[in-house]
């Protein structure tokens, strides 16, 4: 049950956090808007038009944005809280009324815990849904494209090749897929077509690619297929195209090692288990997997670094407090950058790596309690 304490301080801390990602989002949009003002005015037939581009543009960002400086402001949060709750002389009162230390950060760990249920909902719900949005250019009549890697589908066994992907549509141009002789067909099949557009999953669809103007013609293809092919490549709901099951999603075949900030983590543990690629993406995935395990963790525990050094005893003054605290926390985030890049570089197992900088932080938040006022 929550106190008037808790009520006032968790206002404090919400009213804070806003404030600063407002300010920060603010400066970005600013900076950046200004700065590619002409890209925004390409094409455009009037202001209002410019005006529209920007604000859909800027609406989708915000949420790339929050998932990158969200878990760092609500520990600034916390601090900027207790240190105006310590300059006010607000902690001593309750400290002398026998309330217990503990009890008293109680609200700048609900206040995290609640940041961090933002911050899942943002990877795990709203990135995915809109990554073709955030992957666009500001100009959203221009064409995002890259160059496709072939690549082997390793739940399927489908090899998937083409000239080029469109981010816009999600669509690969001049494709080509190739199945297995003896397998998923009688004999070695090439299906080549102009274009083929991505399927996201539905409740009553899975994941998959559809072709129309496929070469061989549909029937010819659906003929030379096995039982197992059948259950792989089947006519497209339209019955006028083919449609190609994948585990392998749009994002991934995009940007297999930059991707995974797209990716759900089920679909991160879906590409660690039936890896494709080079084993740089499977890195990357592996170690992007663990880091979101172990996020919330540093959090909160990056809260209990912070608030026994505002808080501090025997301290010189609040600004030297808030001094060390920025130090230590400083020093802790660069270590803990250090590990994620051994991991990345294969010096160090992806889990060591992810795990690591909880033990340190966890050791200096155990550590740096003994500081605190009582």
């Amino acid at each position: 049950m929550t106190t008037l304490f808790d009520r006032y301080v968790l206002g404090k801390y919400v009213h804070t956090f806003l404030i600063l990602f407002v300010c920060i989002y603010g400066l970005f949009v600013v900076f950046d808007g200004f700065t590619n003002m002409d890209e925004f005015q390409e094409d455009s037939v009037s202001t209002v038009e410019t005006i529209t581009r920007m604000v859909k543009h800027y609406s989708f960002q915000s949420a790339s944005i929050f998932s990158m400086i969200g878990a760092i402001l609500g520990v600034v949060s916390s601090m900027i809280v207790f240190a105006l709750l310590q300059k006010h002389s607000e902690i001593a009162p309750l400290l002398a009324a026998g309330v217990p230390v503990y009890r008293i950060v109680v609200p700048a760990l609900l206040g995290m815990a609640f940041v961090n249920v933002l911050l899942i909902v943002n990877q795990e719900v709203i990135i995915p849904n809109i990554s073709h949005h955030l992957l666009a250019p500001r100009n959203s009549t221009k064409k995002v494209q890259k160059q496709l890697d072939p690549v082997n589908d390793p739940a399927t066994g489908v090899h998937i090749s083409g000239s080029r992907l469109i981010v816009n549509d999600s669509t690969i141009e001049d494709v080509i897929f190739t199945l297995k002789a003896n397998d998923l067909a009688k004999t070695l099949i090439t299906m080549s077509a102009p274009k083929a557009h991505y399927q996201f999953e539905t409740e009553s669809q899975p994941s998959g690619w559809t072709l129309y103007n496929v070469e061989p013609t549909v029937d010819r293809v659906l003929d030379e297929l096995t039982e197992k092919g059948r259950t792989i490549v089947s006519r497209s709901a339209d019955g006028n195209g083919l449609f190609i099951l994948t585990s392998l999603d749009f994002m991934e075949l995009y940007n297999r090692n930059q991707s995974t900030q797209f990716a759900t983590t089920r679909d991160l543990m879906k590409r660690v288990k039936a890896p494709a690629g080079n084993p740089l993406a499977l890195r990357m995935q592996e170690m992007s997997l663990h880091s979101r395990l172990t996020a919330p963790i540093l959090n909160i525990l990056a809260i209990l670094v912070a608030i026994p050094l505002v808080l501090r005893k025997e301290s010189r003054g609040l600004i030297g407090n808030l001094a060390l605290c920025a130090t230590v926390l400083g020093v802790l985030f660069a270590l803990t950058q250090a590990s994620f890049f051994m991991g990345r570089a294969n010096l160090i197992e992806p889990d060591i790596a992810a795990w690591t900088p909880v033990v340190m932080t966890g050791s200096c938040a155990a550590w740096v309690s003994a500081y605190i006022q009582s």
